[in-house]
């Protein structure tokens, strides 16, 4: 689940209603986010709605659950939610996940195993989802995707051993710091309890730092 730039794919794809994108606005918006990959083709890219489901979510839903198998794969084009890992210390939030992001536990959807996390919506979300079936009719009829999800899971690798590092080699300071520097649009969409808890620090030490931030600015 990588952080791609909503921002610059926003320029090229405009929404009539910016809350709630329709299907074929979807469809055009993911097309432009799979054009990265340069390899995927005109051919590739055009069809999608073979394979993908307009699929509209309400604040709080649940995506998935720890133990379920994830038989479904959405691309979110307008919303927002929180990927979460589970113990008998509570819910440890893995990341934060908006537009232009998928949101789908790889192992338990490419291999259909159980959930080792799980996933709620923080806004209304709406997207494309694509069911295990369809996908792998996907990789089958255009093996160029076969491609671009080897270089996401890619992508996905390097973001969690960028956040690993940052955890063994940044104090709270730091790591408030470096995301304010990187995602300060998710202070402005997500609680301050959500942040600290995805820091790793306590919801009084996060506001005492955006306090400190505050008297210096």
């Amino acid at each position: 689940m990588t952080d791609r730039s909503y921002g610059n794919l926003a320029e090229f794809v405009k929404f009539s209603n910016p809350a709630k994108p329709s299907y074929s606005e979807c469809i055009v918006f993911f097309a432009h986010f799979l054009r990265k990959y340069p390899f995927l083709t005109d051919e590739d890219l055009s069809g999608l709605d073979r394979y993908f489901e307009y699929h509209e979510l309400k604040k709080n839903d649940v995506l998935f659950l720890p133990g379920q198998v994830s038989t479904e794969m959405l691309f979110i084009c307008k919303g927002a939610a929180k990927y979460y890992n589970e113990n008998r210390n509570g819910k440890h939030i893995i990341s934060f996940i908006t537009e232009a992001n998928f949101t789908a536990p790889a192992n338990s959807f490419y291999h259909q195993t159980p959930c080792e996390n799980g996933a709620v919506c923080l806004e209304d979300t709406i997207g494309l989802s694509i069911s295990h079936i369809k996908f792998k009719q996907l990789l089958e009829e255009r093996p160029n995707f076969e491609r671009a999800v080897l270089v996401h899971n890619q992508e996905i690798m390097a973001g969690l051993e960028r956040r690993i590092s940052t955890f063994q080699s940044l104090d709270a300071l730091g790591r408030y710091e470096l995301l304010m520097k990187k995602k300060p649009s998710l202070f402005h969409r997500f609680s301050l309890q959500d942040i600290s808890n995805y820091l790793g620090i306590k919801p009084e030490t996060l506001s005492r730092l955006r306090s400190d931030k505050s008297k210096r600015n």
